[in-house]
This record gives C-alpha cells, sequence and structure tokens, in this order.
C-alpha cells in the first residue's frame, strides 16, 4: 500500500530507510516494490526508487521518448478525426480545394483534438502517449502538477515551438531540463 514517511495508510509508521516510490501521478509515496500505484493504477515500473529519508531525485524526460509519445498521441487522434471526416466528406476531405471543408471541420480536426488534449493534461498531467512513457507534466518550480492555465498556455504555445522549423521542440535535445519552448512559455517540465 501506500507508504509515507510519517504513515502508512494502515496508520502504521514506516520504516526508516525503506525504499519507496512516489507516483508521478497522484504524488502518493509507494511502497518500491509496487508495480502499480495502490492508489491511481499508475503504472510505477519506471518511477526510481529512494530512501524514505531522501528526496525524489527530478528526472526529466527527453526528446527521444517524448517524440515517441506525440506519435502515440497522433495516431490516437488521427483513429478518431479521420473516419469521422471520411464519413462526411469521403474522398474529397483529402483534396486541398478547400482546405478547410466546414465548421464541422474545424470542430474535428482541430477544437475537439484540442481540448482533449488539454483535459488530458488537466485531469491526468499527461495524454494517453505520455502515460505510456512514464512521463508527466508538472511546474517547473515546484514539481507539483501544473495549474491549469499553465496548460492551456503550454498547449497555445507549441504552435511558436513548431513555427520556425519546429526549433522550439528541437531544443528539448540540447536543454538541461529538458524542456521545449512551449514548457519554458508555460514555466512546466515533463
Amino acid at each position: 500500500g501506500p507508504v509515507s514517511p510519517e504513515k502508512t495508510a494502515g496508520s502504521k509508521k514506516a520504516v526508516a530507510g525503506q525504499k519507496v516510490k512516489k507516483c508521478p501521478h497522484c504524488r502518493v509515496v509507494q511502497d518500491a516494490a509496487l508495480k502499480k500505484c495502490s492508489v491511481c493504477g499508475f503504472t510505477l515500473e519506471k518511477t526510481p526508487a529512494y530512501s524514505d529519508n531522501a528526496s525524489p531525485v527530478a528526472i526529466y524526460t527527453g526528446f527521444n521518448l517524448r517524440f515517441l509519445a506525440m506519435l502515440i498521441d497522433t495516431a490516437m487522434i488521427l483513429a478518431f478525426v479521420l473516419p469521422c471526416a471520411l464519413l462526411l466528406y469521403g474522398d474529397a476531405y483529402f483534396t486541398p480545394d478547400p482546405f478547410i471543408k466546414s465548421p464541422i471541420d474545424v470542430l474535428i480536426t482541430w477544437v475537439l483534438p484540442g481540448l482533449a488534449v488539454i483535459v488530458f493534461w488537466i485531469v491526468w498531467g499527461a495524454t494517453p502517449g505520455k502515460m505510456f512513457i512514464g512521463a508527466r507534466i508538472v511546474d517547473a518550480g515546484t514539481g507539483k502538477p501544473a495549474r491549469p492555465l499553465q496548460l492551456i498556455l503550454r498547449y497555445y504555445a507549441y504552435v511558436l515551438s513548431a513555427l520556425p522549423l519546429f526549433a522550439g521542440f528541437v531544443a528539448i535535445a540540447n536543454d538541461a531540463k529538458k524542456q521545449g519552448w512551449h514548457d519554458r512559455l508555460s514555466g512546466t517540465v515533463v
């Protein structure tokens, strides 16, 4: 079950020096032997263990894993968007004229996927792709869950990261905290 330096869930005292893990999703300290969080069910296999009298070390998610998470998220979004678009527009959806077919096209292609991403970030701190790789978006200063306004700003800051030949995303590979421009602007880390 969950373990904290003060008490466990069953009000038993934790043993000094016991190896524990902090769930990156719900922040509850767990016994290091657990593979899944006993509170929220989040997979703990990639979460580093530490002694209960030490602080957990921040581990930032680099470019390659974040790229994999983006591919997973893109595949999931396309699994929703393409069938809807083909049902509504048929093969005409793939013609460039007009680029935006109708207001429903904007809703299906841009608005709903964007809302889904923001809702996942606010509720779970990650999209399904980030959950798959064991990553979570947190406040850069505190390590606590990012605030909703930070996450909304982060989403719109993607445009700034993407416009100059994706330079804001490439920056993740060279930054000590693995922050892209969108992370820096919103005060978040992954």
